[in-house]
């Protein structure tokens, strides 16, 4: 299994996909797979990088030839960010013919299709629902169709503590969103955090006016202040306290990672903040900086973000993963490819190395990024335990 994954990250192409061994057991020339993520709605930022990262990856696959002589055939769903339209979509894709679904972006609308995927027995990967127990039932056994390829809640919110820490940020003010995402990220920053919360503050994910949260702690002492949510709430609280003239540091989740969340504060007033991600643009590395090149030829110049990375990141796994099976001979059925997913080890792309955990969530690193002027200028690896 190593032997292709280190062949790919060499070259950042799947043409080994197309020509390497076993027979090819499935009877049409196409291999479906299914795109369920939030293109409209109010996370459709999330929704629509991911699926810009899928569609980048499978154009590369089948341009090269797809897997084992077989194209990738992508049938993309848009569940508005609805609950109702996230099993709507889970179940028609199923019925399509998919023999594994990529998506949702977000923990809730994950775990929504995880118990679809219960029912049907397709195989379900987000990349970024990091929700701490999304693959795991009321009892804590795993979900045997749900999979993650992205850190956890628990190791993010862990990383900003002990980053905190480490900078001397020994006393902060929280803010955190009231939903599942927000709470998990507080829960494990509470656990983790070596010094002192001066005081916690709830918001809504759709709150626009932070007002009085803000004056309510504006005579607070503390060395930085960490807001535990996604983009759009995030940018809008961030804004305020920049336009009051809180200058303090900032620190923040890959909620932040997104660029809507430099628009909605402005370039000028993203100084001094840092924020946890699954991806950078800063360094070196030459299989990331071939992935931004590439990027960019593909979508007119554009920049890649982290859930354009992981989006991208995502469905590799799972070409990987269908490579297997038909390299043993075996059809590409859903349940055939659960169980190569289960056994993927040390796969490696742009967003990092990973194995798959008993939990089926992703044993991997993560970064902290610093933004000044809204741009990102460094970044610390933290390696997964």
């Amino acid at each position: 299994m190593k032997r292709f994954r280190k062949v790919a990250v060499a070259c950042m192409s799947m043409a080994m996909l197309a020509g390497c061994g076993g027979e090819e057991s499935a009877n049409t020339d196409e291999i479906v797979i299914g795109v369920n993520y939030e293109l409209t709605g109010n996370v459709a930022q999330y929704g629509i990088a991911h699926r810009d990262g899928i569609q980048m990856a499978v154009d590369e696959i089948n341009a090269d030839g797809g897997i084992n002589g077989k194209k990738i055939k992508l049938v993309i769903k848009d569940n508005k960010s609805e609950a109702a339209e996230v099993s709507a979509m889970s179940e028609l894709l199923a019925n399509e013919g998919a023999v594994a679904i990529l998506g949702p972006a977000t923990t809730g609308a994950t775990a929504q299709a995880f118990a679809v995927a219960s029912n049907t027995k397709v195989p379900t990967i987000s990349a970024s629902a990091t929700g701490d127990s999304v693959t795991l039932d009321k009892d804590g056994n795993t979900l045997p169709y749900g999979f993650i390829t992205c850190f956890t809640d628990s190791y993010q919110g862990g990383a900003i503590a002990e980053f905190a820490i480490e900078k001397g940020y020994n006393r902060v003010l929280v803010f955190h969103d009231t939903n599942d995402y927000g709470k998990g990220l507080l829960n494990a920053f509470e656990k983790s955090y070596k010094g002192e919360i001066v005081s916690t503050e709830g918001f809504n994910t759709d709150d626009k006016d932070f007002s009085s949260i803000i004056t309510k702690n504006a005579d607070q002492d503390y060395d930085a202040v960490v807001i535990l949510g996604y983009y759009e709430a995030s940018g809008q609280l961030v804004k305020q306290l920049r336009k009051g003239g809180n200058d303090k540091p900032i620190l923040g989740p890959d909620g932040f990672d997104d660029s809507r969340f430099i628009d909605l504060v402005g370039a000028d007033d993203l100084n001094n903040v840092y924020f946890t991600t699954h991806f950078t643009t800063v360094g070196d590395d030459e299989v990331v900086q071939k992935f931004i090149a590439d990027f960019a030829e593909k979508y007119d110049g554009a920049t890649p973000g982290a859930f354009h990375a992981l989006g991208y990141d995502e469905a590799y796994f799972v070409a990987d993963a269908i490579k297997r099976v038909m390299d043993d001979g075996k059809d590409v059925t859903p349940e055939n490819v659960k169980e190569a997913l289960e056994n993927t080890e040390s796969f490696s792309m742009v967003t990092g190395t990973f194995s798959m955990g008993k939990d089926h969530q992703a044993k991997k690193s993560i970064k902290v990024v610093e933004l000044q002027n809204g741009k990102q200028v460094n970044a610390t690896t933290v390696e997964a335990e």
